[in-house]
Parts: C-alpha cells; sequence; structure tokens
C-alpha cells in the first residue's frame, strides 16, 4: 500500500462507518456482518481481519456516538435479525442512508417510547451534522422492508398490519440524554 493510501485510510473507514450504520468500529470487531455493503478496499481488509481472527484499532477514527441510554445501532441490530438476507439487508440499509440516520434513537421521538407517525415514509430526513453519500429516495418496497426490519428489531408489539402513517412504540423505552458531541 503506497503512502497517499495510507494517509487516506482513516477517510475510507469514515465512509464505511458511516454506510454501514454501526456504532462499533468497523474494523475491530470483524465478526458482525457486513455483507450488505458493496466489496472495497476496507470491506477487504475486514473479511481478512476475520479470517484469522483479528482487528485493527485505528487511532481517533470517528464512530457515531451513542446519544442516549438504551440507544443501539440501526443495522447492528438489523444484522442480526434471524433469517435476514443480504438483499433485505441492502434495501433497509438505502432507506437509513436515505434518512440520516444511525441509531433507534434518531427515529424515535424525545420521550424515547416511540418512532412517531410519518416518518417511515420518505417524507422526513433527520438532521444530523455528518456529510452524508449520496441517496436517492428509495422505492416503496425498501421502504416495507426497512418498516418489516424495525418492527421485527425494535417494536415486536407492533401488528404488521399496522397503517404505515401510525406511530410505532418502541419495545423498550430510550434512557436519559448523554453528553455527547
Amino acid at each position: 500500500m503506497g503512502s497517499n493510501c495510507c494517509k487516506r485510510l482513516p477517510g475510507y473507514v469514515r465512509s464505511v462507518q458511516l454506510c454501514s450504520g454501526f456504532v462499533t468500529p468497523v474494523l475491530q470487531n470483524s465478526m458482525r456482518r457486513l455483507d450488505y455493503l458493496d466489496h472495497s478496499y476496507i470491506i477487504h481488509l475486514r473479511g481478512q481481519l476475520e479470517h484469522v481472527d483479528g482487528s485493527l484499532g485505528i487511532e481517533k477514527a470517528w464512530t457515531p456516538s451513542l446519544q442516549r441510554d438504551g440507544n443501539e445501532s440501526i443495522m447492528e441490530r438489523f444484522s442480526s435479525l434471524s433469517g435476514i438476507t443480504r438483499a433485505k439487508l441492502r434495501q433497509a440499509n438505502a432507506v437509513r442512508l436515505y434518512l440520516w440516520v444511525i441509531t433507534i434513537a434518531d427515529l424515535a421521538d424525545i420521550s424515547g417510547k416511540i418512532i412517531p407517525e410519518g416518518i417511515r415514509t420518505g417524507n422526513w430526513r433527520a438532521n444530523l451534522d455528518l456529510r452524508w453519500p449520496y441517496q436517492p429516495l428509495p422505492p416503496d418496497t425498501f421502504w416495507a422492508t426497512f418498516r418489516s426490519c424495525l418492527r421485527r428489531a425494535f417494536a415486536v408489539a407492533t401488528p404488521r398490519t399496522q397503517p404505515i402513517l401510525h406511530s410505532m412504540t418502541l419495545d423498550a423505552q430510550l434512557g436519559t440524554w448523554l453528553s455527547v458531541p
């Protein structure tokens, strides 16, 4: 690897970190599933680390912060759902990227009890101060996958037939706000 590539490595890792939707550093835990991302140098490196049961820490690497007690990465939870396919994860991640969200707290209301009505339809985007990759409005089938994954991962008591414009009650209420940048 040339010296220019080494200088860009933290930027590449930041991009993969944001696109993965993980709050866990992507090169430190190679056991979590990331097959829904397109192949790249970082993904290849991560696969090699997994093969040797290794990890790589990058000093001062950016990772998203958890804003509340009980908060979780949306994609880390989705990727652990039983029976979830690579195709479904790609669809759900496309919606997540379009919404500019990383954690469930990014979707929840201020009480941390519900995901408000209308958020899961494409008429809303978070206002996170990050540089997001371009993601066009995903098709309706992707939104249906995202809503299904949200229900399975964070709101099991929500009926499958609930109208999409209704609020979704979270299984576990989010806790107090944390002091994060």
